[in-house]
């Protein structure tokens, strides 16, 4: 979020400007953003909403303001804003703090405000079938605004050791079965990072059940 000027917030008067255009805002133009709307599915801790309710202290000064006279522009107030422009819903099937709410995701009607961003970290690897899988993540696709963003991770071995599943499959799944854009990709020695993006379209995605079949996609020696 922090490379495309994100965590400074998204225009007020477009909700679909690229981050990469958000960028390029002047210090003006920051000032009608509005916050960020993530959601993060099968919150474990509670760092986003904390980096959310983060604030610091700016001192103001109206030298500036021709109005005044030459005591009350030497005169200083503090200002208290939020450090990163962030709103973050965080949920959980079995929440263990107060400030995650405790909801099942396939539960959540699609938002009159569509969400931003999507965090799916570590999730869609616990949840059993492949039409459940392809439901979650066709979800996540309608919970966002057209060009919203979503983050997902999932063990590295998920897609490595089954012979159901291999990492251009389940790209494919991504990209075709669900309707992302495949924003970027990265691998840690045990975890495989995607950011996939919903296009600029208004329509609603419905979950292509030709990927709920599971075909072997590997063969070869078993793996331990």
């Amino acid at each position: 979020l922090g490379r495309w000027g994100w965590l400074d917030g998204l225009s007020s008067d477009d909700d679909r400007t690229d981050g990469e255009q958000q960028q390029r805002k002047s210090a003006q133009q920051k000032k009608s953003r509005r916050d960020v709307r993530l959601l993060e599915i099968g919150a474990i801790n509670t760092q986003l909403l904390d980096a959310a309710a983060r604030t610091r202290v700016e001192r103001v000064t109206a030298a500036d303001d021709n109005k005044l006279d030459d005591e009350e522009k030497a005169s200083t107030t503090n200002k208290v804003e939020k450090v990163h422009r962030l709103h973050v819903k965080a949920i959980d099937l079995r929440s263990t703090n107060p400030k995650i709410e405790q909801k099942d995701f396939f539960d959540l009607p699609i938002s009159e405000q569509p969400y931003d961003v999507l965090v799916n970290s570590m999730v869609i690897n616990c949840v059993t079938t492949p039409e459940q899988r392809g439901r979650m993540l066709t979800l996540c696709y309608n919970q966002l605004r057209p060009g919203g963003v979503c983050f997902l991770t999932l063990p590295k071995l998920c897609l490595i050791q089954s012979k159901y599943i291999t990492r251009s499959y389940f790209e494919e799944i991504l990209t075709k079965g669900v309707g992302f854009e495949l924003d970027s990709t990265k691998d840690s020695p045990k975890v495989a990072f995607f950011v996939l993006k919903r296009p600029q379209s208004n329509s609603v995605q419905v979950w292509n059940e030709k990927y709920a079949r599971m075909a072997v996609h590997r063969k070869g020696k078993k793996f331990r």
